[in-house]
């Protein structure tokens, strides 16, 4: 495997573990990259979701402490690894941060969307989408082909709850109540606090 698909390798595997640290601040984890040459880690983090207007270099450490947090204010980090000859992974996967001043530690929102089963059978099985809310707000899930054409409404704009949402499930069907073809498509889940497309593979 070359440098880069190791880099690459590694962003997809990428876990965190975030630690209680001073109520201010989060420390990092994560696992290392088996890489000879790697150079270090990048820690990113910004206010608004894969908009990240601070960068840390970590050196060749597995944790990084960033201090100096808002009480209430959410935070979107991500992590990457490069080598010595400057090339760089593409994000680990993102999570949130909000530390608030009631509990001991900072709240931990995985971002992460998916749905199970995938790919799925239609007309014999239907995919749960998973996905989780930060704050209650309204939601609305769609489906579209590859195309970019809507296939089915599965969720009109309706109100939720924070926290995490198994409810939602997609039998295959598009709006005029017909199976679809098989090959994949693209779940578009809204809500305030972001946009997660999902890919969903159909094989009957």
């Amino acid at each position: 495997m070359g440098i880069l698909q190791k880099l690459r390798h590694f962003a997809a595997q990428m876990s965190f573990v975030f630690t209680c640290a001073p109520l201010s601040a989060v420390l990092l984890k994560w696992d290392a990259v088996v890489l000879g040459d790697l150079q270090g880690y990048k820690v990113y983090y910004g206010t608004a979701p894969q908009q990240y207007n601070q960068v840390f270099d970590a050196g060749n450490a597995t944790q990084y402490l960033v201090n100096n947090l808002q009480e209430g204010r959410p935070y979107y980090f991500a992590v990457t690894a490069y080598d010595t000859a400057g090339n760089e992974s593409a994000y680990s996967n993102e999570l949130l941060v909000v530390i608030d001043p009631q509990n001991p530690g900072p709240t931990i929102v995985p971002l992460n969307s998916y749905n199970f089963p995938n790919p799925f059978r239609p007309g014999q099985q239907t995919t749960q989408i998973r996905y989780y809310l930060p704050t209650a707000g309204p939601v609305k899930i769609e489906i579209f082909n590859l195309g970019n054409r809507l296939v089915r409404t599965l969720v009109p704009e309706v109100a939720k709850a924070a926290g995490e949402h198994v409810e939602d499930a997609w039998n295959g069907l598009d709006d005029q109540g017909l199976l679809v073809a098989n090959g994949v498509y693209l779940c578009k889940i809204q809500a305030p606090q972001f946009t997660h497309v999902l890919k969903i593979a159909v094989s009957n």
